[in-house]
This record gives structure tokens, C-alpha cells and sequence, in this order.
């Protein structure tokens, strides 16, 4: 499911790739994950989303397109579900805290020859 999760997948094909009816595959899915596949599938789905609108500038459009969303308005009803926000609210809130947390790393500081001059205690 992690690596298909932009495809259309149904319970029952995602059951029989593994050999297993519907009812069991359900059922032992829910067993080790705590959840139903379709849940599983959608909290993939809104992980994949929020990266993709953290880290580039694509459109709300491509990024449902590219998580397995044809339908834009239930993509970001679905969004604001999970997250709390808006796909736009998300990028807005996520793109200003990238730019202020940003910052150039201190260049690399010399050590000095001997511990006891750092501490200022010169004997």
C-alpha cells in the first residue's frame, strides 16, 4: 500500500495480491495496524500530501492528482480533516516557519589547545 498508495486500490485487489479473502485481509489488517485499510490508505494519502505542499510549489490540483485524488473539493475536505487546515492554509503556515527557521550553520569552531583557558581559570 506504501508504494501504490497513489493508485485506485480497492480492499479486495489489495487482498487478493497477498492471498487472502477480503474478510481476513480486513481483519488482520486491523489487527497489526489499529485501523481499517481505507483509513490507512488515507492517512498515507494526507502524509504524501503534506510533504509535497511543504517542500515545493505545486498546485493544490497536482498535489490531490499526485496522492490518488480526482476530485479536488473532497481532497481538501479530507485534508482539513486529518490536519485541521486547509491544503493552502497548511503550505501557508508550513512555507512561513521554513523561512524563519531557516538560518546559515555557524562555521566550525576552533578548539582551543588547552580545556582550562576556555573556563577562564588560569592557575
Amino acid at each position: 500500500m506504501q508504494q501504490h498508495f497513489s493508485e485506485d486500490l480497492s480492499v479486495g485487489q489489495v487482498a487478493r495480491s497477498v492471498c487472502l479473502s477480503t474478510r481476513t485481509f480486513i481483519r488482520r489488517f486491523k489487527a497489526m495496524t489499529g485501523c481499517l485499510p481505507g483509513a490507512y490508505l488515507q492517512a498515507l494519502r494526507v502524509s504524501a500530501a503534506k510533504e509535497m505542499l511543504e517542500q515545493g510549489s505545486r498546485s493544490i490540483a497536482a498535489v490531490s492528482f499526485e496522492t490518488g485524488y480526482e476530485d479536488i473539493a473532497f481532497f481538501r475536505t479530507l485534508f482539513k480533516r486529518h490536519t485541521g487546515m486547509t491544503p493552502t492554509a497548511y503550505r501557508a503556515c508550513h512555507a512561513s516557519r521554513g523561512l524563519r527557521s531557516w538560518r546559515r550553520p555557524d562555521p566550525p569552531r576552533e578548539q582551543p589547545a588547552d580545556p582550562q583557558l576556555e573556563r577562564g581559570s588560569w592557575a
